[in-house]
């Protein structure tokens, strides 16, 4: 199953809406003194596979993709995932699986706001990348 280009631009448009926020607050921290500035090339950034748990399937769901120099930390997940994504992913799984998740992804994403130590991450290797971005394409 998969997503129609609306429901892509709206969720871009989520996530770049977040992103700025998250931006924002990292720019007002170090004019405040709080943080350094830091620069790092490009080539330095990953990709970085999210998962939320889902308990009663004994399984983890997919939740996109994270861009970062550093490995993301959950509350990364939490600042730049909309609910919207987890719907999706949630979707996707129900295509994939035949098992309808949605519910329990929605309460698996509540928990994972109160404790961002149950989302993990996943190194996406460039091979990898190129596949997925092979996938998109067609």
């Amino acid at each position: 199953m998969k997503l129609s280009i609306k429901e892509i631009e709206r969720i871009d448009k989520q996530q770049e809406l977040l992103a700025a926020s998250k931006f924002q607050r990292h720019l007002d921290d170090v004019i405040d003194g709080k943080e350094k500035p830091s620069y790092a090339p490009i080539s330095s950034f990953n990709f970085y596979r999210s998962f939320i748990p889902l308990p009663d399937q004994n399984d983890d769901l997919e939740v996109g993709m994270i861009h970062s120099f550093n490995q993301p930390t959950g509350e990364d997940f939490i600042d730049l995932t909309p609910i919207d994504e987890i719907k999706n992913s949630a979707d996707l799984y129900k295509g994939m699986r035949g098992v309808d998740v949605a519910d329990e992804a929605f309460h698996s994403y509540q928990n994972c706001r109160s404790n961002p130590s149950l989302v993990h991450f996943e190194t996406i290797s460039f091979k990898q990348m190129q596949e997925i971005v092979k996938e998109m394409k067609s």
